[in-house]
């Protein structure tokens, strides 16, 4: 049976809170970084008391993707994150699903300018585009998948 994480956006203060099993994270902010394989875009979500929380997307390198901003949600470790990206704007739902292993990801296209103020103060979209300041190892583990 499949867990349920709840995913909250907080406008106010520009932070995310993610709930899982048993266990509640305020005060998250998103990381975007690259896979140093093929240098997509990594999102993931971090807290300043926990480090990383989750990785919401995962690199396919077998599939081809149109836009830079484009990529695969993890939806087998994080259900629910399209709808959660998607519904709150930080994402556009490409209506392409992709096969990898026993589980099915879905394509969607990162709104940048949308994640811009959820993402940590420090980290700007430039670094992420252009590959300098990010963690270019994030992701190390999909390669070998």
């Amino acid at each position: 049976m499949k867990y349920e994480i709840d995913y909250l956006v907080n406008e106010a203060d520009h932070t995310l809170s993610i709930g899982l099993p048993g266990e509640r994270f305020d005060d998250c902010f998103f990381i975007l970084s690259r896979y140093t394989f093929n240098n997509r875009l990594s999102l993931s979500v971090y807290n300043f008391s926990e480090g990383a929380i989750m990785k919401l997307t995962t690199n396919l390198p077998q599939y081809s993707l149109a836009d830079p901003a484009d990529a695969f949600v993890d939806e087998n470790n994080c259900p629910g994150a399209k709808d959660f990206l998607v519904e709150n704007g930080f994402a556009r739902d490409l209506d392409r699903e992709e096969e990898s292993g026993y589980c099915i990801y879905p394509l969607v296209r990162l709104d940048l300018e949308k994640i811009i103020p959820y993402m940590f103060e420090q980290q700007t979209w430039r670094d992420c585009l252009d590959g300098k300041g990010v963690d270019r190892d994030a992701g190390r583990a999909d390669q070998e998948e």
